[in-house]
């Protein structure tokens, strides 16, 4: 068996001119991906000014509409939780959504507010996946909700009603 030693070099040099291609598309998209991403998530309202943001991921005012829109647009789940201060459920209701706050606090904003015009605590959820509203929502009530409408839903979710 005679191998062509010229052809041979010439297929080698083809496979490398290839892979360098392909080597070099690979970190060009990689870098436009970057800038595009830089560019699309800017914090900035329509009138140039930058959207500032809580240090903390519960809080106990509402956000404006600019500073919703930009979380939902990360890919962040937001809960408005209206209750009455002489509410006697909401504690318990309370420390799960803080609960649950605190252990997504990459995901979920919450905005705790005291609200003494409503009879039940309410619950406002949205996210990119859209918005569910709860009166007087139980533990069970609040999962299942975030579940459906979180981004990256925790593995909770799945195991819940095995």
């Amino acid at each position: 068996m005679r191998i062509d030693l010229g052809k041979a070099l010439k297929k080698l040099k083809g496979v490398k001119l290839l892979s360098l291609l392909l080597l070099l598309l690979m970190l060009a998209s990689t870098v436009a991906g970057f800038v595009l991403q830089a560019f699309n998530w800017r914090r900035q309202t329509n009138d140039g000014q930058e959207i500032e943001l809580p240090d903390t991921n519960i809080i106990d005012y509402v956000l404006t509409a600019e500073q919703k829109d930009y979380l939902i647009r990360q890919g962040r789940t937001i809960i408005e939780y209206r209750y009455r201060l002489a509410c006697q459920d909401c504690a318990n209701q309370r420390i799960y959504l803080e609960s649950a706050a605190g252990e997504f606090s990459d995901q979920i904003f919450l905005q705790e507010i005291v609200d003494d015009t409503v009879t039940n605590s309410t619950l406002e959820i949205s996210s990119f996946y859209g918005r569910r509203s709860l009166a007087n929502p139980s533990n069970d009530d609040i999962l299942n909700a975030l579940c459906a409408i979180m981004a990256d839903p925790p593995v909770r979710c799945v195991t819940r009603n095995v």
